[in-house]
């Protein structure tokens, strides 16, 4: 075998995972969104705003308690630069004796070698910041992979429409160091497992869209972008909404060890079908508007509203020197994510809303007897509606007196009336109708409710 064989096979190999790698370093960004961009002592410190939530009252031993927590959340992370920057180096040094003809074999795979040790602990470092192992964690760091391959076409496409942009990879890898951090404060594994649902959930449709983007006209591809971009910040606030509900939970709550399902939130598929008019060759209608103006996206910011509304009611009431209105429970704290994600199609998705709306609210404050020290019964009108809306998912309604039986169907009838304008939903469209018609009455009622604190 000649000599230049014997260097150029390993060269060769090592010029293509190091080009490989730096372009996903790159093009990730591992540097500055896992420490610069997430900014952990911003994202995990005043976010969650430990001084005040978990320690309200000062003290030396709580001081140092406190600083202990946060160099465990933040050690992990300091690892993961450790292994950035032992990988800069190696490329550096290779960069410096990659143009010597005699360099051996044994050379060249020294750098090879020394730099995948470094690479491959990174991922190694994100899955032990996990206590035990979290269903789906595979599969969202091989979608992360998938995704990240699709993206060279999009990037080109999004260039041309002039408007800031965040890649997918980016929004995910950031999702992906959030779950880490809501696990280094719980063990509570059904909260992580709603963060990787949502994650999961979001990755599915985006790499469905990357795939079709690939494939579509030049103007309906431009458009699909578009789409593709603008969900990404419902991705983020609905993340920002769950966070919301776990860091509550550090601050007043009541844990408990109820266990519940988590369905794979369907707001960006169904959203997505909302808008398939955009997908037609021949529309020319402006993407930003008809994408806000659908429905499933205002009931995703709704929600978010309301969660966002329910925390800054507590924040008031505690800083005047009150008990908080709503108690966090599992229950309430998973409705936190829940209710922001999932569009009621059916009457089974409906009634999963309307069970998640009843704790967070109704249950939250005290079966409502919180908030009727606040405002009159006749200001909570939309939470009596879900009260009906519930009698009649989760109980026999046809049991007791016959006057009894006959209220509580008029009850029921009177809250969809007010809501859609029928006694009864027949529809999907009345489905998604009733409940963008609910949280806009729930928020006007909230904002009421802060309003009159």
């Amino acid at each position: 075998m000649k000599w230049d064989d014997i260097i150029n096979s390993p060269f060769q190999r090592l010029m293509k995972d190091l080009d490989w790698k730096n372009k996903l370093m790159q093009d990730l960004d591992w540097k500055n969104k896992l420490m610069q961009d997430l900014d952990w002592k911003s994202k995990v410190m005043q976010d969650l705003d430990w001084k005040s939530k978990l320690y309200p009252s000062s003290g030396g031993l709580q001081q140092l308690e406190e600083q202990q927590r946060i160099w465990e959340v933040l050690r992990p992370y300091q690892t993961i630069q450790s292994h950035i920057d032992a990988m800069n180096n190696v490329r550096q040094q290779w960069e410096a004796v990659r143009g010597i003809s005699l360099l051996s074999a044994s050379a060249v795979e020294d750098y090879r070698v020394s730099f995948n040790k470094d690479y491959n602990l990174i991922p190694k470092t994100i899955n032990s910041l996990l206590p035990g192992r979290l269903i789906g964690l595979e599969d969202l760091t091989e979608r992360l992979s998938g995704i990240h391959r699709l993206e060279d076409d999009y990037k080109k496409i999004i260039d041309t429409c002039n408007i800031d942009y965040i890649l997918p990879t980016q929004r995910v890898v950031s999702s992906i160091a959030g779950i880490a951090a809501a696990c280094s404060f719980s063990a509570e594994s059904n909260f992580n497992h709603i963060s990787l649902c949502n994650s999961l959930s979001y990755q599915s449709y985006i790499e469905k869209q990357l795939k079709l983007i690939g494939r579509d006209d030049p103007n309906v591809a431009i458009r699909r972008a578009v789409v593709t971009e603008l969900s990404g910040g419902l991705y983020e606030s609905s993340e920002t909404a769950a966070g919301l509900g776990l860091s509550s939970f550090y601050e007043d709550s009541v844990p408990s060890d109820e266990m519940f399902s988590v369905h794979s939130p369907n707001l960006y598929r169904v959203n997505n079908q909302h808008l398939a008019f955009l997908y037609r060759k021949a529309e020319g209608g402006d993407v930003d508007q008809s994408f806000y103006g659908s429905v499933p996206a205002q009931i995703n910011q709704l929600g978010c509203s309301i969660v966002a509304k329910i925390c800054s009611i507590n924040e008031l009431s505690c800083r005047k020197g009150s008990n908080a209105i709503f108690k966090y429970t599992n229950k309430s704290i998973m409705a936190c994510s829940i209710i922001p994600t999932t569009i009621a199609t059916t009457d089974s998705s409906f009634a999963e809303i309307i069970d998640y709306l009843y704790f967070l609210i109704y249950e939250g404050s005290g079966t409502a007897s919180r908030l009727i020290t606040v405002v009159d019964k006749d200001a909570l009108l939309p939470l009596w509606w879900v009260k009906h809306l519930r009698l009649g998912f989760r109980h026999d309604i046809e049991h007791g007196k016959e006057k009894e039986i006959a209220d509580k169907f008029i009850a029921i009838g009177n809250a969809y009336l007010s809501l859609i304008g029928v006694e009864k939903p027949r529809s999907q469209k009345d489905w998604v109708q009733a409940q963008l018609i609910l949280y806009q009455h729930i928020l006007l009622m909230l904002d009421d409710v802060h309003a009159k604190q």
